[in-house]
């Protein structure tokens, strides 16, 4: 849904070419790892991670896929080459699963070397993103009217019509609270490396970073407020 609405608010902004496919994935995905687990997970300490670890298997699939797509470059003569899809997060996100599903647990030794270095990402990703944050105009990018469109869609009018909806299927309040929260997340860090790595316009989507990031201070408590209200 997400996908459609920004495909049909990049057109009322006039976005084209790589900007139009950014925007589109800015729209889709969310700053679930830094934002969404921690607050789901404080708001339901029990259950709220076994909730996003099942929505995050969901999220990488579809970013190291549709979004490889969407912040591919088209400076290749516009093509994509379905070979991006296979990637080190595809594969290991569908071994994982195999692990799961079929019961088989890796060697300690390559358990704990693996956890130690996933625990690395969040800072790493941290220093990247403020290496170019460092070298962007951000005042210029704060006056691009697309940037609020995303934040309209994504942040508010779509968590809360989705929080709506949600009340018609027959799922536990937890779940649906949590489905509908994670959707108000402000744009994903992950949207911008992509980029800069297939040649794209990484500072547009940094554009996006700042602005949502920012706005989410004020949009996460008021969609909060309506999910409470709405009950």
């Amino acid at each position: 849904c997400l996908l459609i609405l920004g495909t049909l608010s990049g057109k009322v902004f006039r976005l084209q070419g790589e900007h139009l496919q950014l925007y589109r994935a800015m729209t889709v995905f969310g700053n679930v790892g830094f934002m969404g687990i921690p607050i789901v997970v404080s708001i339901y300490p029990e259950k709220g991670m076994l909730y996003m670890a099942v929505f995050t298997i969901i999220d990488q699939l579809m970013l190291w896929t549709l979004g490889v797509k969407l912040t591919s470059s088209e400076k290749e003569g516009g093509v994509f080459n379905p070979k991006k899809l296979i990637n080190p997060v595809t594969v290991a996100i569908i071994l994982a699963l195999i692990c799961v599903l079929t019961g088989i647990r890796i060697p300690l030794v390559l358990n704990t070397a693996l956890q130690k270095m996933g625990a690395t990402a969040t800072p790493l990703a941290m220093i990247y993103l403020g290496g170019v944050f460092a070298c962007i105009d951000v005042l210029s990018f704060i006056r691009k009217p697309d940037y609020y469109g995303i934040t309209l869609i994504k942040m508010l009018v779509f968590p809360v019509l989705f929080y709506i909806l949600l009340g018609f299927v027959h799922i536990p309040a937890d779940i649906r609270m949590t489905m509908a929260l994670t959707s108000a997340m402000p744009v994903m860090s992950s949207v911008v490396m992509m980029a800069n790595a297939s040649g794209s316009d990484g500072d547009y989507a940094m554009g996006g970073i700042v602005v949502t990031t920012l706005c989410s201070v004020l949009t996460l408590p008021v969609v909060s407020w309506i999910f409470q209200v709405l009950g």
